[in-house]
């Protein structure tokens, strides 16, 4: 549930009621990390507005991701087209306003909480789980778009906000080291003495594995001559013979 101070309550997101008008709690950014799937540090591209299955108007916004945490490889199948839903957007000319859903910046780098849902990706508490990145006296620091100005909210040093989510989602903010997640299931490739792209060429089998093979087909060939010949013996045992 939302950790928000509901007055009126009229939208659905996911089976989660949102409030159409509504006052955030400032939850501590460690409860708050507590409460998230994983984290996202990326820049906004673009949005547009869909609506689900349930009949549900969201915004579905793409970011560019730089860094991540909790969440698995597999999930970021496209760094720079990383998609979050979250309540209202403009659908068929009508505006579906929900307060405190988050809005972005194109270009603007932020840090987001995120919670899985059956749909996909939603910000945590939505604008709570929003940080802002910046710089002071050299030192980098989180900053809450719902509370910039909180004493704890607003000025969290990024390293305290590592150290959380490593606590609790087992890493640092690590890059994401690849454009597009291929996945290739449980595979095993046969090493063969085929030229690579820049020319070189592949471990060959050992002459040890070589000779095994090698051992191994005759051994075959071996015992099926042997037991044709025992075959050809024994039919020509068993034909009557002429006496002279």
């Amino acid at each position: 549930m939302f950790r928000l101070n509901k007055l009126v309550s009229s939208f659905v997101l996911f089976g989660i009621v949102v409030a159409n008008a509504a006052t955030f709690i400032p939850l501590s950014f460690e409860q708050q990390v507590n409460e998230s799937y994983g984290v996202i540090k990326g820049s906004y591209i673009s949005s547009v507005s869909k609506k689900l299955p349930t009949g549900e108007v969201v915004t579905e916004s793409i970011f560019r991701v730089t860094e991540f945490s909790g969440i698995k490889n597999h999930e970021i199948i496209n760094k720079n087209n990383f998609k979050i839903l979250h309540p209202g957007g403009r659908w068929q000319g009508v505006m579906y306003h929900v307060d405190g859903s988050p809005s972005f910046e194109p270009e603007k780098e932020v840090v987001l909480l995120l919670t899985k849902t059956a749909h996909g990706f939603v910000p945590t508490n939505l604008a709570l789980g929003k940080y802002e990145i910046y710089k002071s006296a050299g030192v980098d620091y989180l900053r809450s778009s719902v509370f910039p100005n909180h004493a704890r909210l607003g000025k969290i040093k990024l390293d305290v906000a590592l150290n959380s989510f490593k606590k609790y989602f087992g890493s640092n903010l690590q890059p994401v080291n690849h454009d597009k997640f291929v996945y290739k299931g449980n595979v095993q490739e046969t090493i063969a003495n085929t030229p690579l792209a820049d020319g070189q060429n592949r471990t060959p089998a050992s002459n040890d594995e070589l000779d095994k093979e090698d051992f191994g087909d005759l051994g075959i060939l071996a015992v099926v001559v042997i037991f044709a010949l025992l075959g050809f013996f024994s039919a020509y045992s068993m034909r009557p013979h002429r006496k002279k």
